[in-house]
């Protein structure tokens, strides 16, 4: 059957199709897999700047989907930011699209003279097709852990004076949000444009506020976040947003809080959760946190 290749369209339901392959995807490679469908929301949902996502031409310029004759998804390439980083996720039995996938980011998208990618390590033939296309490896590589779930059995413990707090018990989006700007980049002011996007990024299909959780201290102060995407098709969870406010680190309040996620995720029945490290300290402590299985995340550049 001939393959086709075109541009995301909004109104051609790409984004439902893209969402679907990323639940098959996972179910054929498991541990290989690719993005979840929070990395996918997080695209299609979250404003990080107060620029970029703005343009309304930004997805069909950051989405490229190969499809069948009936319009079927075969597989994508896309960008987060709309720079020189991209991802290639194809259905397992369209592996041998990978070249082409690639050849067109180096052709059609040329922003930079320089672009990145990521891919599993044990996901062989992307990692194959990278290799013989001149990537090579280059920022040391991330890891992802996976955690079973139907076997942790822990009481997580917090100093007295803190609590656990979901947003769905407690929506105080200014305080969550300014968590997140201290954690992440030592800002201690949230911008009318930061609780917009954090608004925007709420509407996302796979966002729970059950699992926008943090631990806050007596006066409500959020001291350490995480957030939990779920993929109840495949039972799984990715957990991400964790952060913990600097005048609150080395306290153990981060391993706390994702130990309850663990906790609340397991009473929904959920069987599985990742957490992703990318610097040597995040892999250390989750490594802390119970048993776990590791995935090599391969970070490749390729100059042209």
């Amino acid at each position: 059957m001939k393959i086709l290749s075109r541009k995301y369209n909004e109104s051609s339901g790409d984004f439902k199709k893209m969402w679907d392959l990323l639940i098959e995807d996972y179910g054929a490679r498991k541990e290989g897999f690719s993005w979840s469908l929070g990395r996918l929301c997080d695209w299609r949902y979250g404003f990080w700047t107060e620029t970029g996502k703005n343009d309304p031409f930004f997805f069909e310029q950051n989405a490229q989907l190969w499809v069948n004759a009936f319009d079927e998804l075969a597989g994508f390439v896309i960008s987060e930011s709309g720079d020189n980083w991209f991802a290639v996720i194809t259905k397992k039995n369209y592996d041998h699209l990978i070249g082409e996938m690639v050849d067109f980011v180096e052709s059609d998208w040329r922003r930079s003279n320089a672009y990145c990618t990521e891919a599993a390590a044990n996901n062989a033939k992307l990692v194959s097709v990278l290799r013989e296309k001149g990537y090579q490896t280059s920022e040391p590589s991330a890891v992802r852990s996976r955690y079973d779930l139907t076997a942790y059995d822990a009481d997580p413990y917090l100093e007295p004076g803190f609590r656990f707090e979901s947003i769905a018990e407690n929506p105080d989006y200014e305080g969550k949000k300014l968590l997140q700007r201290n954690g992440f980049g030592g800002v201690n002011v949230v911008t009318k444009w930061d609780l917009t996007a954090y608004a925007f990024n709420r509407q996302s299909p796979v966002y729970n506020p059950k699992f926008d959780l943090s631990v806050v201290c007596e006066n409500g102060r959020h001291v350490a976040g995480c957030l939990a995407f779920v993929d109840y098709d495949n039972s799984y969870a990715e957990i991400e947003r964790v952060c913990t406010h600097s005048e609150f680190r080395r306290r153990g309040f981060n391993n706390a809080l994702i130990a309850e996620c663990f906790r609340r995720l397991k009473e929904e029945n959920i069987k599985t959760a990742y957490i992703t490290g990318y610097s040597d300290t995040a892999k250390g402590a989750y490594r802390k946190l119970c048993p776990s299985v590791e995935t090599e995340i391969l970070m490749f550049e390729k100059k042209l």
